[in-house]
């Protein structure tokens, strides 16, 4: 028994070609949005960390009778506290976190402090009231009240 292919029917035509790579660009086209998301929500975690990590090295150079040395709209690297660099520095914000310069009470020494910082779309707020970093949305205030 011999089959005979028709040369008509041999390969794909240009509708089914052009429609499997419409389908393909769609797909990926939903993969690469929720890479992009997921990635915007790393930075905002790996600040939060961050400036987590910050309030406990206020907390030990406080107790060690240093001064808190503040941010003011820097974009961070700066120490965290009077007595030297191995209390930490502030993190560096901008470049390819997204996220802007520091905003922050005017006096650390009074028990009541915010500090934080933000990107289009987030803003990582720490604060004596919970003594702790917490994501915001930016419409959000950012005192010394547990946010």
């Amino acid at each position: 028994m011999q089959f005979r292919l028709n040369k008509k029917e041999e390969g794909f035509t240009l509708i089914e070609l052009l429609l499997t790579m419409a389908i393909i660009s769609i797909l990926a086209g939903t993969i690469l949005v929720s890479v992009s998301a997921h990635k915007q929500r790393a930075e905002e975690s790996r600040m939060q960390a961050q400036l987590a990590g910050a309030i406990q090295n206020m907390v030990l150079c406080r107790s060690d009778g240093g001064a808190i040395a503040e941010p003011n709209g820097t974009a961070g690297g700066a120490s965290i506290c009077s007595l030297g660099a191995s209390y930490g520095s502030w993190p560096t914000t901008g470049g390819s976190t997204g996220f802007g310069g520091y905003v922050s009470d005017t006096d650390f020494e009074d028990g009541a402090w915010f500090v934080y910082t933000q990107d289009s779309k987030a803003r990582i707020c720490c604060n004596s009231g919970s003594n702790q970093c917490s994501h915001l949305l930016n419409s959000e205030a950012c005192t010394n009240i547990t946010p």
